[in-house]
């Protein structure tokens, strides 16, 4: 009954984490929900690539899935922008990040860091990473084109500037169009929604 209670309790702290704690949403996401739609859309992304001749783990996937996000119950969701703000910071988030798989597996008796550390290897963790950003091109499309959210057209300038930079040959062929359909979305929303110059302030304060 106790591990029953602390895998429970596991799922319900990533339901309390809040993702986007920098950005105001007309629609609050948890860690849980998150992880929810990457399921949703990576089974039915597999699916359609399936039927296109690739061969795809779909049991692996969904481990990969599962736990790619996990650490997040004990640090929270840590904006990609505070992760990524320097080199020492990424590397230092990076072992804080492993640390603290290792105690969740200790507490858990589960082996979570195997999957967790390997999660974006291999096709299934290709196909994870273009499902991890789908997701946030998801939530561009909820809060801005559905909610009509201006504030978060910033987020969705970042995401385009992440988009770009993005080498499509880290993917399989197959994978590719995905990518190039998520680029081509999150550009239609800002083409339809055109940032201001005060949609722009806060990007502008980050590039002083």
């Amino acid at each position: 009954m106790n591990q029953l209670k602390k895998e429970f309790t596991i799922a319900f702290q990533l339901s309390s984490v809040s993702r986007y704690s920098r950005d105001h949403l007309l629609k609050p996401e948890s860690v849980l929900e998150h992880i929810g739609f990457c399921t949703v859309y990576g089974v039915l992304l597999a699916g359609r690539l399936e039927r296109e001749g690739l061969n795809i783990n779909l049991g692996r996937l969904l481990m990969k899935i599962a736990t790619h996000d996990m650490d997040e119950a004990i640090l929270g969701d840590i904006p990609r922008t505070t992760k990524y703000f320097s080199k020492d910071i990424r590397n230092s988030f990076k072992a804080v990040e492993e640390q603290t798989i290792e105690r969740l597996d200790d507490w858990l008796q589960s082996r979570l860091k195997g999957f967790w550390l390997t999660a974006k290897h291999g096709l299934e963790g290709e196909l994870l990473k273009l499902v991890d950003m789908a997701a946030v091109v998801y939530k561009n499309w909820t809060e801005i084109v559905l909610l009509r959210n201006r504030s978060f057209l910033r987020v969705c300038v970042e995401t385009q500037r992440y988009l770009d930079e993005m080498d499509p040959n880290m993917f399989e062929p197959y994978l590719r169009k995905e990518l190039a359909d998520l680029k081509e979305l999150n550009k239609e929303i800002l083409d339809v929604f055109v940032p201001t110059e005060e949609d722009m302030m806060f990007i502008r304060m980050q590039e002083v």
